[in-house]
């Protein structure tokens, strides 16, 4: 599979089902466990445009296949003029080794 065929986009608000394997996937890794109420603020959030989180997917063919949840936020350094991007975590599905999803 060649990373053309990778297609990275925001993930849609009808898309949670596909998104929260990835997301117990990612409480799984760091050993946590996030509330279903949480998970429930979460996503709200990330589709809400008045909230500075934002969610994207990595897709290989309609399957979702990788998540990175971001953030943008200002800064009092020397890009106080510029935000700033932090991706918060970027999970994927296990059966994708060697797709290019990382």
């Amino acid at each position: 599979m060649a990373a053309a065929d990778i297609v990275v986009r925001p993930i849609r608000a009808d898309e949670r089902a596909e998104w929260e394997p990835l997301w117990k996937g990612y409480q799984a890794f760091y050993k946590v466990v996030i509330s279903d109420e949480t998970t429930t603020v979460t996503w709200a959030r990330l589709h809400d445009p008045a909230e500075p989180m934002d969610v994207v997917g990595a897709y290989i063919g309609e399957r979702l296949c990788g998540i990175v949840h971001y953030l943008f936020h200002r800064s009092a350094g020397p890009s106080a003029t510029t935000a700033i991007s932090r991706i918060c975590s970027w999970p994927k599905a296990p059966a994708i080794s060697g797709s290019g999803v990382r």
